[in-house]
């Protein structure tokens, strides 16, 4: 048997035995019971003198095919004194017969009861995993080490973040939705409801122990984006599968909320804290095991020695703010939970939204947590291995080094790139038995979910091109338009250079720093438009992907 579970099956067997021997015991004291009620009951019905005719069966005996037990008080003819089984030795008052008739049913009634309730005894128990054995008494199915219960594998999470979701109940996707589009930094808007559905039915099918949310759930924040996201979360989670959730920066008091019909973008109701909770308190809050009260923070139980610690970094009381921190309160809680842990040699993997290590060249304010510096502290003194975050937009993963040549325990830190910007990917998360994880991203199957369910729609049949080809032209379309004062075959070369690495940055593969230096389309930005802020941008994303960021294996510091 795999060291994972031998702890894990050790102790269900040990309590599986202590309660069916609970069970033995309270059922010999309830016969032992029984029997002496019975006894009572026929001394006092032979005083008055009664009798019982046999059990329905043969031989006089209790019939298996028939549970009804007959019981018959003999019936005197008042003159004769006589009857068919014979008669009585005296012979008794109206007053007397009425008693024993009396008495004859309260028995009949009280043996009946005693038989239906042994009869609903028993099938209780054998729906609990007891047998009847021949000689009609119950025993439990004591476990043997050859009989242990199929443990389940190591657990595995889903991590999805910043999904942005917009409901086709928010928009007619006509002049106002393609406005807001060409602005975005590259989401795929108009399918966001496709892509959301495939994702959950991959989610379904898969069965993970938890799909988890890591802020940035809607566009920003509008109810009605909520509520419809709400809707398909829960056929999840009616389908098994846990859904945790918590906020970004995006979700709750955003004065951005809008909904896009006809020419003209209108604001729309949003979401303030009571809200959010109102309408998320079902995907983890109200199943975790610890809460905080100053914010959507709570501890999920994922198995008996993992815990799931989710942090609500987002401030928007008094009013929303892009930067993320953690409530000092909030940290005296979440202190004080992995003091716990370690006490209990539980595991702890914390998220949330912002970052808590510096993770970009190019996005360098406004995504790191105001108090990344004391969070780091506090999650490396109780040596947790990992933060999982999301809000950059970008596939990270990374750890933190005390310096130059550190090569001693670090956190980890893993950034999910945006579901919503193509690739459109997510993260999965999977223990391995030395209590190791390994990450690794998956796009979602749009096209498989699409040829599925009838979609007629070739973006959708054919979504991995689609969406290259969508961020790509996207991206062109947004350069060229600042790139005025450049020739327009110049502006598009630059243009589709920093197209192609942006996608590549975003889905967090290696860029080759010299190949992409070396072009004629990066000289053009160095000739053209040095001091821009694009080609900031351009240099620092070209800087930044050294290497791949899909897959990482976090080291599990020996819990």
């Amino acid at each position: 048997m795999n060291t994972w579970h031998s702890c894990i099956n050790k102790k269900k067997r040990d309590t599986k035995n202590v309660e069916n021997q609970k069970r033995r015991d309270y059922f010999r004291w309830l016969h032992r019971l029984l029997v002496f009620a019975g006894i009572c009951l026929l001394i006092a019905w032979g005083k008055r003198g009664g009798n019982f005719a046999h059990f329905d069966g043969e031989n006089g005996r209790e019939n298996p095919e028939d549970t009804k037990i007959a019981i018959s008080v003999v019936e005197t003819d008042g003159e004769s004194g006589e009857n068919g089984e014979g008669s009585l030795q005296e012979e008794t008052s109206p007053e007397e017969s009425g008693e024993r008739d009396a008495l004859s049913r309260g028995l009949e009634n009280l043996l009946k009861g005693s038989v239906e309730m042994a009869r609903q005894i028993l099938a209780r128990k054998q729906d609990a995993g007891w047998e009847e054995r021949t000689d009609h008494t119950l025993t439990g199915r004591e476990e043997t080490p050859d009989q242990e219960e199929e443990a389940p594998g190591p657990p595995v999470i889903y991590l999805l973040s910043d999904l942005h979701y917009m409901s086709a109940l928010a928009t007619d996707y006509g002049k106002a939705f393609e406005t807001f589009e060409a602005k975005s930094d590259g989401k795929v808007i108009r399918y966001l409801p496709q892509v959301l559905d495939a994702l959950l039915e991959e989610t379904v099918r898969e069965k993970p122990d938890a799909l988890v949310l890591t802020g940035d759930i809607t566009m920003n924040g509008e109810r009605i984006n909520h509520e419809d996201l709400a809707r398909k979360l829960s056929k999840v989670k009616e389908a098994g599968v846990q859904v945790l959730v918590i906020p970004g920066n995006h979700d709750i008091n955003n004065p951005d909320a809008g909904v896009y019909f006809g020419d003209k973008a209108d604001k729309a109701d949003g979401v303030d804290p009571a809200g959010f909770w109102e309408i998320y308190g079902g995907f983890g809050p109200d199943q975790a095991i610890s809460r905080d009260e100053g914010s959507f923070s709570y501890i999920y139980e994922l198995r008996d020695d993992i815990w799931l610690a989710l942090l609500d970094t987002a401030q928007y009381e008094p009013r929303n703010l892009v930067e993320g921190m953690v409530r000092p309160g909030t940290m005296a809680w979440l202190e004080e939970n992995l003091q716990g842990a370690k006490e209990q040699g539980i595991q702890v993997i914390v998220l949330g939204h912002h970052n808590l290590l510096s993770e970009s060249r190019m996005f360098t304010t406004m995504c790191t947590l105001e108090n990344g510096r004391d969070m780091v502290s506090l999650l490396e003194r109780y040596q947790v291995p990992l933060y999982v975050s999301g809000h950059l937009h970008l596939q990270r993963t990374n750890q933190h080094k005390k310096g130059p040549g550190d090569t001693g325990y670090g956190i980890y830190e893993i950034v999910s790139d945006a579901v919503s910007i193509p690739p459109c990917q997510y993260g999965v998360l999977t223990w391995m038995e030395n209590r190791d994880m390994d990450y690794r991203t998956r796009p979602v199957d749009v096209e498989s979910w699409a040829a599925d369910h009838g979609e007629t729609d070739e973006n959708l049949l054919n979504f991995s091109a689609y969406g290259a080809a969508y961020i790509r032209q996207l991206v062109e379309e947004q350069i060229k338009g600042e790139a005025k004062q450049v020739r327009e075959k110049t502006a598009q070369e630059m243009a589709g250079i920093y197209a192609d690495v942006y996608a590549d940055y975003c889905a967090g593969v290696e860029i080759d720093e010299r190949e992409r230096m070396r072009s004629r389309e990066y000289r053009q930005w160095e000739n053209c438009w040095p001091q821009s802020d694009q080609a900031k941008d351009l240099r620092a994303m070209i800087g930044d992907c050294s290497r791949d960021y899909n897959a990482v294996t976090v080291p599990g510091m020996g819990w």
